[in-house]
């Protein structure tokens, strides 16, 4: 009598062809379903900083994007576009609520919170003309529990 084992083996060199179309159907599959859980998790599960799509644009400009357009698309919206977090040298946060088209780099924030991290209706600071603040980064408002709407809709 034949093991299931032997029967198994032979039977799958025998369809080998099925086998192999089989195998490849799943891993197809799998990639496909990974794909789409990285977009979803993208889009619907992590919410990333305003600056890093922008980035995204700059790091690609010349490959994917063209370099004129990039260039007057960050010139138009800013380097820290209008809701952003900006996490300021002094360790305070601000929410970014203009551009300054002279400087892209040095908005206008209204600080939200302090540098030991509390909640506080801080004063409104043009970058521009204060030099000795400047935006070290940004961060997700998220992350924060930071409705950034509210400081934009007056």
């Amino acid at each position: 009598m034949n093991s299931p084992l032997s029967l198994a083996t032979k039977n799958a060199l025998r369809n080998k062809r099925r086998t192999v179309l089989t195998v490849l159907s799943i891993a197809t599959s799998l990639f496909i379903l990974g794909l789409l859980m990285s977009i979803y998790h993208a889009f619907y599960i992590s919410h990333g900083a305003d600056d890093q799509a922008l980035r995204l644009i700059m790091e690609q400009a010349g490959e994917k994007f063209d370099p004129v357009v990039v260039r007057v698309f960050v010139n138009m919206i800013g380097m820290y576009p209008i809701g952003t977090l900006a996490i300021l040298n002094d360790g305070s946060m601000g929410v970014v609520v203009h551009t300054v088209p002279e400087d892209a780099r040095r908005p206008i924030v209204k600080v939200v919170l302090d540098p030991q991290g509390g909640r506080v209706d801080g004063a409104y600071v043009d970058l521009s003309a204060d030099h000795g603040r400047q935006i070290v980064g940004a961060a997700n408002p998220y992350e924060y529990k930071i409705n950034v709407l509210k400081y934009l809709v007056k």
